[in-house]
């Protein structure tokens, strides 16, 4: 559902939601990228490609020359901001299906999994 929202922006969900996460930290490296959204390594370099491609984000150098981090070009930011009024229609079309109750069963429910998930890495 929603992508079928941010189609209009050029966008899956999953491409919004890394744009979001690099946006919201200015530069991440891959390995922090992908710990906040949940994603192994891997699956995340093949997200970032299209949004390499597209020049949405770049690679710089971080404080240790041998350390790549990863931005928003002006371009991704300008993505950004015109999927967002997208991705909150999407958000209201959810809510208004789901409704209330089902939003906080589904925020508990996320909750236990995320933990879960959190425990069997640790093992």
């Amino acid at each position: 559902m929603y992508d079928r929202f941010l189609a209009d922006a050029n966008l899956t969900v999953t491409q919004y939601a890394i744009l979001v996460h690099i946006g919201r930290a200015a530069r991440i490296s891959r390995t922090d990228l992908a710990a906040r959204l949940g994603m192994q390594r891997t699956t995340l370099t093949r997200n970032l490609r299209p949004l390499e491609r597209q020049r949405l984000i770049k690679g710089v150098a971080g404080e240790d020359r041998r350390e790549r981090l990863i931005q928003l070009t002006a371009a991704g930011l300008r993505r950004l901001d015109a999927a967002y009024p997208l991705w909150e229609q999407a958000q209201r079309h959810f809510t208004s299906e789901v409704g209330d109750p089902g939003i906080a069963d589904l925020r508990v429910a996320l909750t236990t999994v995320v933990g879960a998930l959190r425990a069997a890495d640790h093992e």
